[in-house]
């Protein structure tokens, strides 16, 4: 078994919980001073107003920061339970591991356009 494989798929396997986690720790706080079409929560609804861009924000900040709580230590687990196994197994499980912070991005987003939805009129009132 190559160590160094497993390390670096460790590595990139807590990185993609790692970043959204940050990202949404910021966003809980503060979201981009200007509604923009290069940073941020950036949708057809969140940028109908200054309201909307700040509870977009918050709200999916939040899924973001809570769901990489989640999976950091799963991801952890996961991967320590293949500690030593063959290169293909670890490659396999690492692989698996990624989609798991890529279907809560997706989630959140789903979530936070509904929670919008329900919380604000077509123009953002």
């Amino acid at each position: 078994m190559d160590m160094g494989f497993w390390f670096y798929m460790l590595v990139i396997a807590l990185l993609l919980p790692t970043t959204p986690m940050v990202i949404g720790a910021i966003f809980r706080k503060t979201s981009p001073r200007d509604i923009n079409m290069l940073v941020g929560y950036r949708t057809r609804r969140s940028m109908l107003s200054k309201k909307t861009w700040v509870f977009a924000h918050a709200y999916c900040g939040r899924i973001w920061l809570y769901s990489g709580l989640v999976l950091l230590p799963t991801v952890l687990i996961a991967m320590l339970c293949v500690i030593g196994q063959d290169t293909d197994t670890v490659g396999w499980v690492g692989a698996s591991l990624l989609a798991l912070p890529i279907m809560v991005i997706i989630g959140s987003v789903i979530a936070t356009e509904r929670a919008l939805k329900k919380n604000f009129d077509p123009w953002g009132h």
